[in-house]
């Protein structure tokens, strides 16, 4: 959950972390001073999980290179990035259903989920707003021509 902090960083802390990490990154190898925890974590990851001729391909360091430390450091990242993650979610939700898309189309969109699964992922995110609801107009019914012209 969004709110939930547990296991979250300082940011002096993550901004430490990101920097030890930074040399997994492709924005250090190609000169950039600062890199996000997100381009963090994910060149960490490359470098600790893909295959080596994929890492050398892309000329970031090894297997043999990432050490048991910059795993635990880069793990401590995950709560933040996804945080950070689902408040994203919510917004965009949000942005979505601000501009008239439904529940409905809202879930087909993202793989054929339900109006409940939708709004039961929103609330998981933190999502506190509600919309008004969307009522159908009622058909006008026609009488009958014999009601019309007052006949029995």
């Amino acid at each position: 959950m969004v709110n939930d902090r547990a296991g979250w960083l300082s940011p002096r802390e993550e901004d430490e972390i990101t920097q030890r990490l930074a040399r997994f990154t492709f924005e250090h190898q190609h000169g950039q001073r600062s890199v996000s925890g997100h381009a963090a974590l994910t060149g960490l990851h490359l470098a600790a999980t893909a295959d080596p001729s994929r890492q050398a391909m892309v000329g970031l360091p090894g297997r043999d290179e990432v050490a048991t430390e910059d795993v635990l450091a880069a793990l401590k990242l995950v709560p933040g990035q996804r945080g950070m993650l689902d408040a994203y979610e919510r917004d965009l939700i949000e942005a979505a259903v601000d501009r008239g898309l439904s529940w409905e189309a809202l879930g087909a969109a993202l793989g054929g989920r339900t109006k409940q699964a939708m709004q039961q992922r929103y609330k998981r995110l933190s999502g506190r707003r509600s919309w008004p609801t969307r009522r159908r107009r009622a058909r006008s019914v026609t009488a009958p021509a014999a009601i019309d012209e007052g006949k029995p």
